[in-house]
């Protein structure tokens, strides 16, 4: 949690990157691309500024769809 919003997931990859997830789920008639709307866009990518600030390194932004037990996931330019 920061004091912008609530972070879905926010892991440390084995190369020591910061990687801040966000978790949605799909049905069948949900389109990928307008899923994460510019509000959302604009949200995440406030908490990553909050989180570089933090932690001192980049953060990497990604989006990951849950789909009938798949996982699909997306960086977050």
């Amino acid at each position: 949690k920061t004091p912008l919003s609530e972070i879905d997931l926010l892991i440390k990859s084995p190369q020591a990157n910061v990687v801040l997830i966000e978790v949605s789920s799909l049905s069948e008639r949900d389109w990928i691309e307008t899923r994460i709307g510019r509000k959302q866009l604009s949200r995440l990518k406030r908490d990553a500024l909050y989180l570089e600030s933090q932690y001192h390194r980049p953060i990497l932004v990604y989006a990951a769809f849950v789909l009938n037990e798949k996982i699909r996931y997306f960086a977050m330019d």
